[in-house]
């Protein structure tokens, strides 16, 4: 146990550099395209992961996302691109069985976002859950199904879409 004083503060570093083992699998949603394969693939890539799985409602959505995934799989990586919604409950369930094929899950990052920009007054509830559910049910979901599991680290990615909207409309 450690004993902090009141008033005093503990300062830390970060480390160094982030070390991922090659010997485990790197799950990665809205991996297929924009921040989680451009930046979130590329990273583990480059801090050692070499089993990454990318998860994806709808694949690559531009000829770049197909080279940046070409380009990671000539590099050696082990890549796997799966295709399911993990807003249902039932498909998060499916990728369990995918797992068994791979390396032990070391991680999870939560990085699925559907864009649909609207005004507050113009938001009907189908529009919410589109882009409600991916985020929040998927975040669920996945933590389900992971919570008996040993991960290093399981990270949910948010953005601020909400505010960008609110300051360019205002």
């Amino acid at each position: 146990a450690i004993t902090i004083l009141a008033g005093k503060d503990v300062v830390t570093l970060p480390p160094a550099r982030l070390f991922l083992p090659a010997d485990w699998t790197y799950l990665i949603t809205g991996g297929a395209s924009g921040f989680g394969l451009e930046e979130v693939a590329r990273l583990f890539a480059a801090r050692g992961a070499q089993h990454i799985v990318l998860v994806s409602r709808s694949g690559p959505k531009s000829a770049e996302d197909r080279q940046t995934i070409r380009m990671l799989e000539q590099s050696g990586i082990s890549l796997h691109l799966e295709h399911a919604n993990v807003a249902d409950e039932t498909s998060v369930s499916a990728l369990v069985n995918l797992w068994q094929h791979f390396p032990p899950l070391a991680s999870v990052l939560h990085s699925t976002g559907v864009i649909d920009d609207a005004l507050a007054h113009e938001t009907t509830q189908a529009r919410f859950w589109s882009v409600f559910a991916p985020k929040a049910l998927g975040a669920w979901h996945l933590h389900q199904v992971t919570q008996h599991m040993q991960l290093d680290f399981f990270t949910m990615v948010s953005c601020c879409s909400s505010v960008l909207v609110w300051a360019r409309s205002a």
